[in-house]
């Protein structure tokens, strides 16, 4: 991308921006993580009877210190060796000057706009525990698996600085990747009505390649803003590239130095194709459950053949009905566990008894299903039922009196899912409810 001429800074922040160069849609929440996890060091110090060893700036330094690989031996040793049961740590944390911290923000948002060339932008940060997918999660709580994640100590600061410097804008009742991927797929499919006019009259020549350039750039590290066609940049990779509407998955396989191939594979995914990918995979990250077994090379090869939004949706759906009733079988093994009032920590002393008994359980009950000797109605625990650990996270234990399933069908269970993974808000009217793209198929569309 050719850069444009810096123009004068602009008053009120310092930032500069390039004349005639694109815009910006930046999903900003990263920077705060990113840039206020680089200003402050965890010094964690080692002590054997109170009497001080060493000290670590890192995970890293500390195992290697210790002598241990990671953090399960480490939690290992200290629970199972009596040579350790004198060791104790302590934590300070040691933070850079606010002003350097803020300096390294606005640094941090010069630089993409540079590597761009941009013209202008428009930030959004997410206001917090107000997203709408928190009400439509039922299989699991959304993002349960980040609670007690800590932010950094200037994650705040870092926050009201962006706003009030850099015009940041509080994305309310979502998260800033929605409004971000809205006003991008709006701009961009304005932009693609407009080529051809533009093409024809003159004011674009098709042989120049940076004429065609579309003049909106999503920035975010999310990867599932790769839903949205268009053109996108990570700054994290400083990558700008094209996504089409329909998208691509790509299977990729380490290889080691002389060759060898290797079992470690792993696979990319973006537009339409990403997101009926992900309908299967589910998303560890937010949360979001998907159908077991689903590995890179089995999710590869369902969805990289289908040429159509229809053949991606009836694919989809056909591998929810299949999976739905093993779902429903675990969801039964595990109240037979619960009966038995077995230990359910993953060290207990009924731990190779509950193995056992899933796994025969669960092939028994399925053989059951195909037989139609089974009630062929699907329940299951809204994940509410069940009591929530110190980080308000769910365990396998139920609440007293919440033994109730709900009933449901598989479909209901793939548009939850869909729901939670699309990144593109409508505006609804106020009693509606928020629909991924494949609610359209339910009516034949």
């Amino acid at each position: 991308m050719a850069i444009s001429k810096p123009m004068k800074q602009e008053k009120g922040h310092e930032l500069s921006y390039h004349e005639g160069g694109p815009l910006l849609l930046h999903d900003a929440d990263w920077i705060a993580y990113a840039v206020g996890s680089v200003c402050q060091t965890l010094i964690q110090t080692v002590m054997v009877k109170g009497e001080v060893k060493f000290e670590a700036e890192s995970k890293t330094e500390l195992y290697e210190k210790m002598g241990i690989k990671d953090k399960a031996e480490m939690e290992d040793r200290l629970a199972n060796d009596k040579r350790w049961k004198h060791v104790t740590f302590e934590e300070r944390i040691e933070l850079e000057p606010i002003e350097n911290c803020l300096h390294s923000v606005n640094m941090t948002i010069q630089r993409i706009i540079d590597d761009v060339g941009a013209g202008d932008q428009k930030m959004w940060i997410t206001q917090g525990n107000t997203n709408f997918r928190n009400d439509i999660a039922t299989l699991k709580k959304y993002k349960a698996n980040r609670s007690g994640v800590e932010r950094p100590h200037y994650y705040d600061t870092i926050r009201e600085h962006m706003i009030e410097y850099h015009g940041a804008i509080i994305a309310t009742g979502m998260e800033a990747e929605d409004p971000v991927v809205t006003e991008h797929y709006q701009a961009h499919d304005k932009w693609l009505k407009e080529l051809p006019k533009k093409i024809q009259t003159g004011l674009i020549n098709p042989l120049n390649p940076e004429e065609l350039e579309c003049p909106v750039i999503m920035v975010s590290v999310d990867k599932d803003t790769f839903q949205s066609a268009g053109q996108h940049y990570n700054p994290k990779t400083e990558e700008l590239r094209w996504i089409s509407e329909f998208g691509s998955t790509t299977l990729k396989t380490r290889y080691k130095e002389c060759g060898v191939k290797v079992k470690d594979r792993s696979i990319k995914f973006d537009g339409l194709k990403g997101l009926y990918l992900q309908m299967l995979q589910g998303d560890d990250i937010d949360n979001i459950p998907g159908i077991k077994g689903y590995g890179p090379v089995k999710l590869y090869e369902t969805i990289e053949p289908l040429k159509t939004e229809r053949e991606l949706y009836e694919t989809v759906l056909k591998c929810w009905e299949d999976y739905v009733p093993v779902f429903m079988a675990e969801q039964d093994v595990e109240d037979e566990i619960r009966k038995q009032n077995w230990d359910y920590s993953f060290r207990g002393a009924n731990a190779k008894d509950i193995t056992a008994f899933r796994k025969k359980a669960k092939a028994a009950r399925m053989a059951l299903w195909k037989k139609g000797a089974m009630d062929q109605t699907f329940q299951y625990y809204k994940w509410d039922c069940f009591v929530e650990d110190e980080f308000g996270a769910p365990t396998l234990e139920l609440k007293p009196g919440k033994n109730e399933r709900m009933e449901v069908e598989p479909y209901d269970l793939l548009l939850e899912v869909a729901t939670l993974l699309w990144i593109r808000h409508y505006e609804v009217a106020e009693g509606e409810y928020l629909m991924a793209p494949l609610s359209k198929f339910r009516h034949g569309l």
